[in-house]
């Protein structure tokens, strides 16, 4: 089974001739904010190594793999979970009135 690794983002600012571009970089390119999808070697902009995308698209799209890699965890490992119910976690040595536990 693959699991999706996630990195930290690179972004390399603005689109450079003279800069490598591993899959996974993020630069800009005639104002566009672009993700390398292919090795990019020194020199000119080559569409097919980028995908515009956007920064909202990116966010969205590590949110679903972290959401997936903690479901996939959770179901390789059910026993983690096994008795924990809502309510079942308390912290007996806090003072009550030293938490906050109004609902907002």
């Amino acid at each position: 089974m693959d699991k999706a690794k996630i990195s930290k983002i690179n972004l390399t600012g603005d689109f450079s001739t003279s800069a490598t571009y591993l899959v996974g970089d993020y630069t800009l390119y005639n104002g566009q904010f672009y993700k390398c999808i292919k090795k990019h070697s020194p020199g000119a902009w080559n569409s097919s190594h980028f995908k515009a995308t956007s920064v909202g698209t990116e966010i969205n799209s590590r949110e679903e793999l972290i959401s997936k890699g903690v479901s996939d965890w959770l179901n390789e490992h059910p026993d983690s979970i096994v008795g924990v119910t809502e309510g079942s976690i308390t912290a007996p040595l806090l003072a009550t009135d030293s938490v906050n536990t109004e609902k907002v």
